[in-house]
């Protein structure tokens, strides 16, 4: 069913929660994981508590440290870093979605709240709102590790539009 999975990390803590969900997936359907960065412009220094990736060096051994700890020798890893500085983080994860050829982007729904948050949406809404791949968000942990993740139903949000089609699991 899947074949490859884009899995958009920004280096904290809460992002990861939706590595459960990855490792599943790929898992079940031997699938190819993609774990991606997209170096932000005046990015801050933290996010969510934790350090902010701001440069594609940090940010690859980031990538490399989240695939060897979270994934298992089966299932194949890549990582890949937009090095180019960007203003749009949801924009470019969307774009990438093709340019990786993925057919699911598996993420976390946190991110900025406030005003911007209100009124652009959050990056994982935003996500799902300007690319064609479907999307599969996961809840944020926000107390100890996310839980080992397990498919037992899903629902599909359909309104006749193919390029609308939401994907949400539950554990």
């Amino acid at each position: 069913m899947f074949k490859h999975l884009l899995v958009p990390l920004d280096g904290s803590r809460l992002a990861e929660a939706s590595l459960p969900a990855a490792v599943y997936l790929a898992g079940t359907f031997g699938a190819l994981v993609t774990l991606f960065h997209v170096i932000e412009r005046g990015a801050p220094q933290e996010i969510h508590g934790d350090l902010h990736l701001r440069d594609p060096q940090e940010a690859r051994k980031y990538l490399d440290s989240v695939a060897a700890r979270s994934f298992t020798q089966e299932i194949h890893v890549e990582r890949h870093v937009h090095c180019d500085q960007v203003n749009d983080v949801a924009r470019s994860i969307a774009e990438h979605e093709g340019e990786l050829d993925s057919d699911l982007i598996v993420m976390c729904t946190h991110g900025r709240g406030g005003l911007r948050g209100f009124m652009y949406g959050r990056i994982a809404q935003q996500v799902a709102g300007l690319g064609t791949t479907p999307v599969l968000l996961v809840p944020p942990v926000t107390i100890g590790v996310a839980p080992a993740f397990s498919c037992k139903r899903m629902l599909v949000t359909l309104d006749g539009n193919p390029d609308h089609c939401l994907w949400w699991f539950t554990q």
